[in-house]
């Protein structure tokens, strides 16, 4: 029975860390779609795909988002929004396991330099990872058919061996050399590596990096940046560290001539002092040459640096292009207090930088004097030598927190700087006619979105990121969410009218799970029970906005009364329940009442991060309360809800039953089945009121639940039914079959077993020497079908047998879990019996949802 998988969604919320996504380069064959976005979470790498993977491409057919009330973004803030009609879903982007199973810690794209661009197209859409076990990877784009999930593979870095995380990334293509920096938590030294384009590459090994230099810190540089100055064949690196006396932007440069001539080792150039606080990010970008020196094409003008700093400024730095020494004194001459090129203002020799640095006084003594010298010294048979001068362009004062990020825009014909802040807003800044630095867009909510979840950035962003063409905002959330708006109209070399005048519209976002997932559950009434490490449960029943969300969708149909539910829901300031609103009521605790703004939209779309974070939000309905300690399990059966808590004794491993279809009053309890915890609970789906429990004592019970509370009957029991504590346990659907059911443990064994009158009888097992089972779950309406979830990741879809040893593995989901399987469940059988879709979730963070074929 052969079995065929395809991955339908890999949802996981992103790292925390910055820098924790990028852009891919578009599909070949279809260059003006929309680009996939890479992001990094804990299970590894992920994809996001804006648009069906089976739609036609055509230019009438690109989504474009449509604006409503609330949305506009013409120097306003943005607060509601209506999501793009794209669809899109998250995926793998490995086609394999990675090399290194460890968590990402750092991620970065290849930027192009100039020069040799031959090179360049062997690195395009290559994404740089580095791990918490200090190892580095590459992954490079796989051949796809077209409008094919773009696919990769990755492989090893050969570095020094280090086993200290990697703190932060950045690469850069130049005149056929390829730059690789590296910042790791200790030592505190950066690593920068080269590979040249003489250098033999194959697809199936990684590129040759041997070390170039060993660049010194004074602490944990957090953020580094790469740029080429193509008038003197220079590479200049940008970083900062994570040190509140050392506000620096630390600047080192190489010489890379064209390749096959090596590049010379990175020299420090010395520090641009200014900020009061630690720096978060940093950004270069070149001024276009059709704006910033059109008498002289061939001179692109200077080079700016944009540094983000906690202290709630931004700092624009200008590299100019001086063509002699003597020229570079007259045009920008060394500033007062420096004794020596490249030593900041106001050190003494060997003093830290930064110790002793004040912004007004340095900004007040310096004014547009040269900040910071770089005098490369000319390239071997070349007597012209071009230094570069550093001098403070502006100073950004707008946001009100941290400034966590910092992004050009790739194609405007001026400058626009996008940037991120923890103070709920993203800010895209544009000069003036004058020249004055202004804020021409403000996107998000100023005053957070009390009612929604931390992933709609209620604690603000941590970064921001243009799209390749520049028509689409990435917002990073402090919870790991990734918030997208797109643009209306914009040309592809927008001015700064434009971007003034241009609607950003929410888009469907990248969401996902911030930690751990313990459970997944097809679910079509909108009503669940959850349990956690506190005492009691809650009970929660969908709104009526979230009704109205799903509606848009054919297969929800909701068969409640409209009359029962609240509208909507929101989270009251300094509190701990969510809680219901009124039908049509007013704003409460502050939240805006937007049910207009989209949510009943007739078209089909998926909702915006915002929508999920809002009007997704249950209420919460009931407390039952009753266990003395932290609950493990929970298991429901209509209006009946069986808990579980952890328990060190007959007394405390009694499993409580709660009618939640009234006023959530407890059944009475099933005591004396069990000695110790409770792990595992599952209703029978016959109807016939039938609970299995198991758990640490390897207990095997079936309970029989009657209507009375003090009728309750243990029917039957299984001593040692593992030999290890038991994880899970499922009851088969299949007609007639309803008293068969399954059960995994720690022992790696799968059992499957069937309930008489008064006994349980084994049928069948299976054992997985070396693995530990922690989730099974039967097909809908099939005894023979089985899928299996382990500790180490993977999920397998096992033919059950007859006997011992009986069972036969058909296959395995690709993808898996980097970490325990944590709960399995299968969508309700919809009339098509070879194809099943199965759901995953696990301790990754990462709920799978998988379509299977058994053929």
């Amino acid at each position: 029975m052969p079995l065929t998988s395809t991955p339908l969604l890999s949802s996981a919320g992103a790292s925390l860390r910055p820098r924790a996504a990028v852009f891919l380069p578009p599909a070949p064959s279809c260059p003006s779609s929309p680009a996939p976005l890479a992001y990094a979470s804990l299970a590894g790498l992920h994809v996001s795909l804006p648009c069906k993977p089976e739609a036609t491409c055509k230019p009438e057919a690109t989504c474009k988002p449509e604006s409503s009330k609330g949305e506009s973004s013409k120097g306003q803030e943005l607060e509601g929004s209506k999501a793009c009609p794209a669809h899109r879903r998250t995926l793998p982007l490995l086609s394999e396991r990675a090399p290194s199973a460890s968590p990402i810690t750092a991620l970065c794209g290849v930027q192009e330099g100039g020069g040799e661009t031959s090179f360049h197209s062997v690195f395009r859409g290559a994404v740089f990872t580095g791990h918490d076990d200090g190892s580095l990877a590459v992954a490079f784009p796989n051949p796809t058919p077209d409008l094919a999930p773009p696919s990769y593979s990755a492989l090893s870095v050969p570095t020094p061996t280090s086993s200290s995380p990697v703190s932060c990334l950045c690469c850069l293509t130049f005149n056929g050399h390829a730059f690789l920096c590296v910042a790791r938590s200790v030592p505190s030294d950066i690593e920068v590596y080269c590979c040249a384009s003489s250098s033999p590459l194959a697809s199936s090994s990684p590129p040759p990096f041997s070390l170039l230099s060993l660049l010194p810190t004074p602490s944990i540089p957090q953020v580094l940046s790469l740029r080429a100055l193509p008038s003197s064949s220079t590479v200049i690196l940008a970083s900062a560290c994570a040190v509140p006396r050392s506000n620096t932007v630390n600047v080192a440069y190489c010489r890379a001539p064209p390749s096959p001539s090596p590049p010379s080792p990175f020299a420090a150039a010395g520090a641009l002092p200014g900020h009061q606080d630690w720096i978060r990010d940093l950004a270069f970008t070149p001024v276009q040459p059709q704006t910033s020196n059109p008498s002289n094409p061939s001179n692109p003008g200077p080079v700016l640096l944009a540094s983000a700093s906690h202290d709630c400024k931004i700092r624009l730095w200008e590299f100019h292009d001086v063509a002699s020494a003597a020229a570079a004194s007259a045009a920008a001459p060394e500033p007062p207090g420096c004794d020596a090129p490249g030593e900041a203002p106001g050190e003494a020799p060997g003093e830290a930088p930064g110790d002793d640095d004040d912004e007004l006084d340095i900004d007040a003594l310096l004014g547009d004097a040269a900040r910071l010298h770089i005098v490369p010294g000319p390239l071997l048979g070349s007597p012209s030598r071009v230094s570069h001068p550093v001098t403070l362009a502006a100073l950004l004062v707008g946001h009100e927190e941290s400034v966590t990020g910092v992004s050009w825009h790739p194609t405007a014909t001026e400058p626009a700087l996008l940037s991120a802040s923890m103070d709920r807003t993203l800010l895209v800044w544009a000069p003036d006619e004058s020249g004055v630095w202004l804020p021409v867009v403000r996107i998000g909510a100023a005053g957070g979105i009390l009612g929604g979840s931390i992933g709609t950035s209620l604690l603000g962003f941590v970064g921001a990121l243009w799209s390749p063409t520049g028509d689409a905002i990435l917002g990073h959330g402090y919870g790991g969410s990734m918030h997208v708006w797109e643009a209306a109209d914009l040309p592809p070399e927008p001015e700064r009218a434009d971007l003034g005048a241009v609607t950003f519209a929410a888009a469907p976002g990248v969401t996902g799970h911030f930690g751990p997932v313990a459970d997944v559950a097809f679910e079509p009434r909108g009503r669940f029970a959850s349990g956690a490490d506190e005492k009691f449960v809650r009970t929660y029943d969908a709104p009526q906005a979230a009704v109205d969300l799903l509606s848009q969708f054919a297969a929800y149909e909701d068969d409640s009364e409209p009359a029962g539910r609240v509208a909507r829901a929101y989270l009251p300031a300094l509190g701990l329940t969510v809680k219901g609103g009124e039908e049509g009521g007013e704003e409460e605790e502050g939240i805006e009442n937007d049910a207009g703004d989209g949510s009943t939209s007739e078209r089909r779309s998926l909702p915006s991060e915002r929508d999920l974070g809002t009007r997704t939000l249950f209420p919460e309905v009931q407390k039952l309360f009753g266990h003395d300690n932290d609950l493990l399990a929970l298991a429901s059966s209509g209006g009946l809800v069986a808990s579980a808590c952890k328990a060190r004794d007959v007394e405390e491993a009694a499993i409580r039953l709660w009618d939640v279809g009234g006023e959530g009053a407890e059944r009475g309890a099933l005591k004396g089945g069990h000695k110790s915890s409770v792990a595992c609970l599952a209703f029978s789906s016959s109807g016939d009121g039938l609970l299995a429990s198991s758990g640490k004592d390897r207990r095997l019970c079936v309970w029989k639940i009657a209507d009375d509370h003090n009728q309750h009957l243990l029917l039957a029991a299984v001593d040692n039914a593992h030999k290890r504590i038991v994880w899970d346990i499922s009851w088969c659907s299949a007609e007639g079959k309803e008293r068969v059911l399954a059960t995994g443990g720690r022992d790696g064994g799968v059992k499957v077993w069937e309930v008489l009158e008064a006994e349980i009888v084994l049928k069948a097992e299976m054992a997985f020497k070396g693995e530990s089972v922690t989730a099974v779950s039967f097909a809908p309406g099939r005894e023979d079908i089985l899928a299996v979830g382990f500790e180490h990741g993977d999920v397998k879809i096992v033919r059950v047998g007859g006997g011992a040893g009986g069972g036969e593995i058909l296959g395995a989901i690709g993808g898996g879990h980097l970490a325990a399987v944590r709960r399995l469940a299968w969508r309700p059988a919809q009339g098509q019996e070879d194809e099943l879709v199965l759901a995953s979730c696990g301790d990754d963070n990462v709920v799978n949802i998988s379509k299977l074929s058994l053929l």
